[in-house]
């Protein structure tokens, strides 16, 4: 496993994230959806368990979770495609924030949000970042926020928002935002993660 280039990644995600706690004050205009689904079923490995929720492991991804939370304390799960010689490789992560930045299903928090997320990217090396589409998608949880930034760089991150069915700001503490980065037009890591929020599941409480 190329454990330098993975944390960097990951880093480079979380980057983005800084300014979100603010960011579903005002309302503005949404869009709905994001590309299309995967053309090929994908095969899983397992299912990885977690306190709050299960997800499958993608064939080809390696779980390095345990690996990137000794710097990353605000990651859940952490999945990272094996065999690739790119000096980012394609991720698979899920994070835990606090319910006051989440969306809760409502179309004009969700591109205000992703317009924070955005803003985080818009600084050197990385000024050429582009929000390709925020709105509303279905998920195994409910209807959701979803959002897709593209780095100067070629990288593409997919942001779902997930909560409990029939959560608010009020009845939850927290939000998981699954989040998967690969290089641009990479189909198959694109497949995986789509695959793999399919499969994502909270557990009972």
């Amino acid at each position: 496993m190329r454990a330098p280039a993975t944390l960097a990644a990951a880093r480079i995600l979380l980057a983005g994230f800084a300014t979100l706690t603010a960011a579903c004050s005002r309302p503005e205009i949404s869009r709905e959806g994001t590309r299309g689904s995967a053309r090929e079923p994908v095969v899983m490995t397992k299912v990885v368990e977690t306190e709050d929720f299960s997800l499958p492991l993608p064939r080809g991804y390696e779980d390095a979770t345990t690996e990137l939370k000794k710097d990353l304390r605000e990651l859940v799960v952490g999945f990272s495609r094996i065999s690739q010689r790119v000096e980012r490789p394609a991720m698979i992560l899920v994070w835990k924030n606090d319910a006051t930045t989440g969306s809760f299903a409502d179309a004009t928090s969700c591109l205000q949000t992703a317009r924070h997320v955005l803003r985080g990217h818009l600084t050197d090396p990385d000024a050429g970042a582009a929000l390709l589409a925020a709105g509303m998608v279905q998920t195994p949880a409910g209807k959701s926020c979803q959002h897709q930034i593209r780095t100067s760089d070629g990288v593409t991150a997919l942001t779902t928002e997930l909560f409990r069915p029939g959560g608010t700001r009020l009845t939850e503490k927290h939000v998981w935002l699954m989040v998967c980065s690969n290089n641009d037009n990479d189909a198959d890591a694109d497949a995986a993660c789509r695959a793999t929020l399919a499969a994502f599941r909270f557990r009972e409480r």
